[in-house]
């Protein structure tokens, strides 16, 4: 069974760090994006597994996980983010 972290997400098809392309149904490279959104009141950090096809060129994301915080507040209460996820 694999590891749930492995990039492979197709439910054990194929070699570890591909998938099967969403839209042909080929084998896809995966590559693990981390981005971070801030907003007005949040701070999003997180991680995409996307897939870049080469047969048909689709772009698909086959794992998201993200994490939502509260801004803080201008009072100057601590952030609420936790420091190892500040320069995600």
């Amino acid at each position: 069974m694999p590891n749930a972290d492995n990039a492979n997400m197709n439910g054990g098809e194929g070699p570890e760090g591909t998938a099967v392309c969403r839209a042909c149904g080929a084998m896809a490279a995966v590559e693990r994006r981390h981005y971070r959104v801030e907003g007005k009141r949040t701070i999003v950090v997180g991680w995409q597994d996307v897939t870049h096809c080469e047969e048909c060129g689709a772009v698909s994301v086959v794992r998201d996980h993200s994490v939502g915080y509260e801004r803080p507040s201008s009072s100057g209460v601590a952030p609420a983010v936790p420091p190892h996820l500040l320069h995600a």
